[in-house]
């Protein structure tokens, strides 16, 4: 088992993570990305589908550029992201910095990854939007392309919180161009 407050360094911080997003069920595969609107968190499931190391890193998602997340990441970039494992009794969060976009050169090849379910960017209302009956919602499959967008979350720092006896807790803060790892009280 991993003991993720023991890394001496952000790349070898880095490859913990990356070795446990591979994993079938691993932790972090669908954390919970939270927004900002109107000063109230908005909190929600994502799959996180990739690590980006270059030129910063950065956490990839994909969603449907009609999002109300889209315009409140707009609004306020500042997006917290948050994965607890019961098992390992290990809580990771990523405070990053994020954008969307259609612009990246690694864009058409996640397009072609998001649109193999196409139906989650082809309803014909908008998502979050209110409906009377969910028999309501309508598809057109035409629509998922232009619906496609990806979500980037450069991550600003992690903060990891080991439960145990005792609890442990460490902030990796990137800053001047460097990774620092800072102790903090649990």
């Amino acid at each position: 088992m991993t003991n993720w407050t023991d890394f001496q360094n952000f790349d070898e911080l880095w490859q913990g993570l990356l070795t446990e997003h591979q994993k079938r069920k691993g932790m972090l595969k669908t954390p919970t990305v939270t927004t900002s609107h109107q000063h109230k968190p908005q909190a929600r499931t994502m799959v996180l589908r990739e690590f980006l190391s270059t030129p910063y890193p950065t956490l990839v998602f994909f969603t449907d550029i009609r999002s109300p997340k889209v315009a409140q990441i707009k609004s306020n970039p500042q997006i917290t992201i948050h994965s607890y494992s019961p098992r390992t009794r290990i809580q990771i969060q990523f405070y990053t910095t994020g954008h969307i976009t259609r612009k990246h050169p690694r864009f058409q090849q996640w397009r072609s990854q998001g649109l193999q379910r196409k139906e989650d960017y082809a309803t014909v209302a908008s998502p979050s939007q209110p409906t009377d009956q969910l028999a309501d919602v309508t598809y057109n499959l035409d629509l998922a392309g232009d619906n496609f967008a990806v979500m980037l979350c450069q991550i600003q720092s992690v903060e990891i919180l080991a439960l145990g006896q005792p609890h442990q807790r460490c902030l990796w803060n990137y800053q001047n161009q460097a990774w620092t790892k800072q102790w903090l009280i649990p």
